[in-house]
């Protein structure tokens, strides 16, 4: 069985939520851009990369916290 013979068959079994959910999930696969990401873009992942290497991010919690003492 091929692949795409596997997908088929996997998708043929889906519930119609997981078919809808298989569609909205080929429909991002289709709107992703190609385009390389510029020098810049790269930097700037390159730095984030970074900062969480050496743990300077914040929890979910954290942020929220903070962003509440700025009110």
């Amino acid at each position: 069985m091929t692949l795409r013979e596997d997908v088929c068959e996997r998708v043929r079994t889906l519930s119609d939520d997981g078919v809808a959910r298989v569609v909205d999930f080929l429909a991002c696969l289709e709107d992703e851009d190609d385009e390389p990401l510029s020098e810049d873009a790269l930097a700037r992942i390159e730095r984030s990369m970074d900062d969480i290497a050496h743990g300077r991010v914040y929890t979910l919690e954290e942020a929220e916290r903070r962003l509440a003492a700025l009110a």
